[in-house]
């Protein structure tokens, strides 16, 4: 890992981003796992300012094409997708999705209509954590949809060791940090087994 991935990796461990050694939280999907909740990263805070250089870099240095537009995956990844795409200063484009069903998200209308207008060459797909990759591939077929050429996701941690969900649809993806994280059936979950507190969702 690079040196300033590995930095990065080291400040979201020590500044409250997972949960603490003593609960653990219950997905969308059922599952059971510690929770990597970047939304606790304040936007003007110290590590969002590294957080979101430490995007801009990647993007420039593993993409060899450079995106026209990045677009999040609702909720904290949207403010990703603005802050990063102004930190690139190659003239990307912030869009934004908002979540339709707990699992899927969809481009705002804004979004839509930049994408339906300009057909962009290739847009990255924002996401703070992936799990199965269920959200993203859902932002990625619709601005497939809209009229994009390109569409590849970028996680800032991938906890699983393959993210199914974009395999099955076809869609690339990579990750700063890819680390896999304990993900527990509930019946099966050794932290429940153990008595580690459960947050349900």
């Amino acid at each position: 890992m690079k040196p300033y991935l590995e930095s990065l990796r080291e400040r979201i461990l020590t500044e409250g981003v997972l949960d603490p050694e003593d609960m653990h939280h219950e997905f969308v999907s059922g599952m059971h796992g510690r929770k990597l909740d970047f939304d606790r990263i304040e936007t003007a805070s110290s590590l969002y300012e590294d957080w979101t250089d430490a995007f801009a870099e990647y993007i420039r240095t593993e993409y060899q094409q450079q995106p026209n537009a990045l677009i999040g995956v609702a909720n904290g990844a949207n403010r990703l997708a603005l802050s990063i795409a102004a930190k690139l200063k190659n003239g990307a484009v912030g869009l934004i999705t908002e979540k339709d069903t707990p699992k899927s998200a969809k481009p705002v209308d804004s979004s839509l209509d930049y994408l339906s207008s300009y057909k962009p060459d290739f847009v990255l797909v924002i996401e703070d954590v992936g799990t199965s990759g269920t959200s993203s591939a859902s932002v990625c077929r619709a601005v497939i949809e809209a009229g994009a050429k390109k569409v590849e996701v970028l996680n800032t941690w991938q906890r699983r060791e393959q993210l199914e969900k974009l395999d099955e649809a076809g869609f690339s993806y990579q990750a700063m940090i890819k680390e896999v994280l304990p993900t527990y059936a509930p019946e099966a979950c050794d932290y429940c087994a153990n008595g580690v507190k459960l947050i349900e969702r």
